[in-house]
């Protein structure tokens, strides 16, 4: 641990300035989900008035034209909020690194987050903040990320599917609402603000209590001493 109770030099890390950068991006992030929001509105709009200026046009085909309509919708609007996720996770694995790195600087620590091997970033920051920061129970929630990193990658890598049935149903236990699901081919549909901003929320309360926590505690300064003729008095 790099968290101290011994005698030995002793500092509280600041993460005050971490902290208001950290929510003016979640303000950012929010105002994306929003502007998304509005764009798939209009969008919608703009094709149902098409679709039914075609069925006056060619009233024997509407079937059709409906199903090419809802199509469409549902293509634009996955476009809008699976391109969300991948923005608030790579939000969410910003913050994790660069809180490893306030730890890493204010303690002039020995031991660097990219000195860790793990199969994933998350683990990797996992396994930082439980060896260098008492953080207690906070560590089990990393578990429930690895669900929207499974999304993440089938957003980014795969076309909207997940490649192995173990992580398909990984991700249906722990992610809910605002999405549907195609089992037969491990897709999913996300078409509405609600997921991205469910999990939006949950990344920021998360680091927050990282935050809240760490600067609790008092951390053992790696730093060399200032010899006194080094000192700016």
């Amino acid at each position: 641990m790099l968290t101290n109770y011994s005698n030995l030099n002793e500092i509280a890390i600041d993460l005050s300035s971490f902290k208001g950068n950290h929510l003016k991006e979640k303000e950012y992030l929010i105002e994306h989900i929003g502007l998304c929001t509005e764009t798939t509105h209009d969008l919608s709009s703009s094709n149902q008035e098409r679709l039914l200026q075609q069925i006056e046009e060619e009233p024997d085909k509407e079937s059709q034209l409906q199903e090419l309509y809802e199509k469409k919708v549902r293509v634009l609007n996955c476009h809008f909020f699976h391109s969300s996720v991948i923005l608030i996770y790579a939000f969410f694995e910003n913050s994790l690194k660069e809180l490893c790195g306030e730890i890493e600087n204010q303690t002039a620590s020995p031991l660097k987050v990219n000195n860790i091997k793990a199969k994933t970033d998350i683990l990797r920051f996992k396994s930082f903040f439980k060896i260098t920061s008492d953080v207690g129970g906070i560590i089990k929630q990393f578990e429930s990320f690895n669900a929207y990193r499974l999304l993440r990658n089938g957003i980014a890598h795969n076309n909207s599917r997940i490649q192995w049935d173990n992580d398909y149903t990984l991700v249906k236990k722990y992610i809910k609402k605002g999405i549907e699901y195609d089992d037969p081919y491990n897709s999913f549909f996300i078409e509405s603000s609600e997921l991205p901003i469910e999990f939006l929320e949950k990344v920021s309360n998360f680091i927050l209590s990282l935050i809240t926590e760490i600067e609790s505690k008092q951390f053992i300064n790696f730093a060399e001493p200032l010899e006194e003729e080094d000192l700016p008095f």
